[in-house]
């Protein structure tokens, strides 16, 4: 068995673990925060909810900021977790972009349904 000692690669990201065991099942865990004026926890979540089979997240919500804490599966290696991290981080920035999308082009989204159904039969004319 080897023994591990862990030392954070950055203040951003700690790899957590216990002190000995082995390589082959160590559990990896990725700290990070994004800050609450840039993306929100919507966002985040939904950005999570497409790693769920690689990771969990637990979330911490401070002043300014939203910690999140990657728990990935035993079965990936710390090369393919931090990999991993850098596309969820992708992901949030994504879902956020898409969230202002929707907002900014809910009107024009509205009134081409309305148009839309304007000339459709599922309202009667007659009253």
């Amino acid at each position: 068995m080897l023994i591990i000692v862990l030392i954070a690669l950055t203040a951003r990201i700690n790899h957590i673990a216990p002190i000995t065991q082995d390589v082959n099942t160590l559990p990896i865990s990725l700290e990070f925060d994004f800050d609450d004026r840039v993306f929100s926890l919507d966002s985040i979540k939904k950005a999570a909810y497409r790693y769920i089979d690689k990771f969990s997240v637990d979330f911490n919500i401070f002043e300014g900021h939203i910690h999140c804490k990657l728990n990935f599966s035993p079965k990936i290696t710390l090369g393919s977790a931090e990999l991993i991290a850098d596309d969820f981080k992708r992901e949030v920035l994504d879902q956020d972009l898409r969230k202002t999308i929707a907002t900014e082009t809910e009107g024009v989204r509205n009134l081409i349904l309305a148009h839309t159904f304007s000339k459709t039969t599922l309202v009667s004319s007659d009253g």
